[in-house]
């Protein structure tokens, strides 16, 4: 009876070790996972998440660093399943939320995106990002006075909220207002010149109304603040030949096909193989 005993005594003590073990495993990884997102090394944060999960449930944090690890990876699909997961530990919390809807635009989701930020903005009409958002779905939708509607009134709200000006442009020029639609690029870069898509956007219009020469200056730009973008080399090219440029324009179109843009291979077929 004393052998049972003490066996029972030796394996609660074992049980409460191992316990111990996992628990001061997790915190640790809990810790480096911490320490990396602050670092930005978003990999790495999603590796010490994965090892915490192999010994405790994750919680509303360490889902949501991970979360926000996957979406900054530009892997969505990963991002949403924690942000969903989150959701379900903290009903309607605005972060989380708005995360969410960002992932869903990201993977063209326009209508699951658009349910989230009405959701949003049901407990807050005036969060300039989700009116924005939303304004993008209907963008997306080609409900165009939807759009410039949201679009105008994030700028009511916020007159320094760039990405709204950008929007309001994107809209002229798909009713082709191209010159109003520079103005609001214009208007866009002089709240923030770090946003690549902004320049890239002036540059078409540019191009629209026949002056390469203001598009070059802004693909330029575009591709000084993003340099593995297919697109910007694709147009800078279609702007150094109108200038009459036309080595460099081959050279672009090279960069573009590289990326595998195939109209840059069948303009490097068309006006770069003489």
């Amino acid at each position: 009876m004393k052998i049972i005993q003490k066996a029972i005594s030796f394996l609660i003590i074992f049980l409460q070790l191992f316990a111990s073990c996992k628990q001061d495993n997790a915190t640790l990884y809990k810790k480096n996972a911490i320490r990396d997102f602050k670092k930005g090394n978003y990999l790495q944060t999603i590796n010490w998440v994965n090892k915490m999960s192999e010994y405790k449930k994750l919680n509303y944090e360490e889902l949501s660093i991970r979360g926000i690890s996957y979406n900054n990876l530009q892997m969505y699909k990963q991002a949403e399943n924690d942000f969903k997961n989150c959701l379900s530990l903290k009903q309607n919390d605005q972060f989380i939320l708005k995360n969410l809807a960002m992932c869903y635009l990201a993977e063209f989701k326009q209508d699951s995106a658009l349910y989230v930020f009405n959701i949003i903005l049901k407990n807050d009409k005036s969060d300039v990002e989700a009116i924005n958002g939303r304004g993008v779905c209907f963008l997306r939708k080609n409900e165009l006075t939807l759009a410039m509607h949201d679009f105008q009134l994030a700028i009511k709200i916020n007159p320094d909220f760039y990405e709204s000006y950008n929007n309001i442009g994107q809209v002229c020029e798909k009713t082709g207002s191209y010159r109003i639609a520079i103005r609001n690029y214009t208007l866009s870069i002089s709240k923030n010149k770090l946003d690549d898509k902004v320049f890239f956007n002036r540059g078409v219009s540019y191009m629209y109304i026949n002056k390469p020469d203001s598009a070059l200056a802004d693909y330029d730009q575009a591709i000084n603040l993003k340099s593995n973008n297919d697109l910007y080399y694709l147009n800078r090219g279609m702007a150094k030949y109108l200038l009459k440029q036309f080595k460099e324009a081959c050279i672009d179109w090279t960069k573009a096909e590289g990326m595998n843009n195939k109209e840059a291979r069948n303009y490097l077929i068309q006006y770069c193989s003489k």
